[in-house]
């Protein structure tokens, strides 16, 4: 077992149970006698739910994922070839696709026994949107291995720090991510850049327009200071084509600009309408607890006898749950003699003590619960006695 075959296993565990999955590894690694891989799989972070809930859709609904990414690929290249018939065709793929996948994540996250709440389920889906928008952000979430949730501003690259549990599980999903914006990051005759870095630096490259040639400096390029007069036709018409080309690559980056600020009041929008529906939720669900309150208060007098009953079947459920405990306990003593002495048998034995143990612990709680129960019935009884003796006063 290595550090990534050990998150790999880590990572697919539910939210609650995490550090009892991490608690057995770092003990298997020690068995092993790896204390160092132990150290480093006692050091893995747990993800947020958010976190979880896309590793296990990457897991479970891969080729979904992975036409998401495709279709964020595609459209990087778009804006870059400023093609808007395509951009416009998969800005629409791209919002379809997002919400089909989410559900997806919902479902998946359901069938594995965590419920998603919808500012989870929009963590979901802003994360699978940084993953479309970076290409070394659909690495990370290709990993299977993220530890929180990612965010998009579409201003600069997805901030991936301590994003992913082990760093090299994004880097080995895929060498170099496929995208324009990365395979042209190679320098010619000087070395090769960090793909990030030279995709940043294209970026400014594009978004810094060649000043369109003024009259004295196309007299200075031409013929270090000669009259513009005395170029050639062709002189000319490579002038016109740079200033063409000037003129429109200073739209292209009008454009981009504006498309930015238009995607982030578009997700300040989006933020704040989410935020208030949220404390609208809050204060309907604290109204709903106020009026839950005052109708327990005015039906105190008639539920008084229903108490009553309640506390007696709770304690005769309490004495019946003890009485099985004993027999449980009873059942443990005889199978763990059995086991000493039958030592072929020792597997089946064995499965049978953890059946004993399930339904031991199963009569505990009911015992535990039934106790509960009958004190909070027996105090609901004294206080509507309570409320009686006061009404009778």
């Amino acid at each position: 077992m290595d550090l990534r075959t050990a998150a790999a296993e880590l990572y697919r565990a539910l939210p609650g149970d995490f550090m009892a999955t991490r608690t057995s590894l770092v003990k298997e690694a020690r068995a092993d006698g790896d204390r160092d891989l132990a150290r480093a799989i006692g050091a893995l972070p747990k993800p947020t739910v958010a976190a979880w809930a896309v590793n296990l859709l990457v897991r479970t609904h891969h080729a979904e994922v992975e036409q998401l990414l495709d279709v964020g690929a595609q459209l990087r290249e778009a804006q870059a070839a400023l093609s808007g018939q395509d951009l416009r065709e998969l800005n629409k793929q791209q919002h379809r696709l997002l919400g089909a996948v989410r559900r997806q994540a919902e479902a998946a996250a359901r069938q594995a026994g965590q419920r998603l709440s919808d500012p989870i389920a929009q963590r979901v889906q802003a994360t699978l949107h940084a993953g479309m928008a970076d290409p070394w952000a659909a690495n990370a979430l290709r990993s299977g291995a993220l530890v929180r949730d990612l965010e998009s501003t579409g201003l600069g690259p997805v901030d991936l720090e301590g994003a992913v549990a082990v760093p090299d599980a994004a880097s080995a999903e895929r060498a170099a991510p496929a995208d324009d914006e990365v395979r042209g990051t190679q320098g010619t005759g000087g070395g090769a850049k960090s793909p990030r870095t030279s995709a940043t630096s294209r970026t400014r490259e594009r978004t810094t327009p060649t000043p369109t040639p003024t009259r004295a400096t196309r007299g200075k390029d031409e013929g270090h200071g000669a009259p513009a007069e005395r170029g050639t036709p062709h002189d000319a018409e490579a002038r016109g084509e740079r200033r063409t080309r000037d003129e429109a690559e200073a739209r292209a980056e009008r454009a981009r600009q504006r498309e930015a600020r238009e995607r982030a009041e578009q997700e300040r929008r989006e933020r704040e309408e989410r935020e208030a529906r949220e404390r609208e939720e809050r204060e309907a669900r604290e109204r709903a607890a106020r009026e839950a309150a005052a109708r327990a208060r005015e039906d105190a007098e008639r539920k008084a006898a229903a108490a009553e009953a309640a506390a007696q079947e709770a304690r005769a459920a309490l004495d019946e749950a003890e009485a099985k405990l004993d027999e449980v306990a009873d059942e443990r003593a005889d199978l763990a003699t059995r086991i000493a002495e039958l030592t072929q048998e020792l597997r089946t034995l064995r499965d049978q003590d953890r059946e004993a143990d399930v339904r031991e612990r199963e009569a505990r709680s009911t015992r535990s619960a039934a106790a509960r129960a009958a004190t909070s019935a027996e105090r609901a009884v004294d206080r509507a006695r309570t409320v009686l003796d006061h009404l009778d006063g």
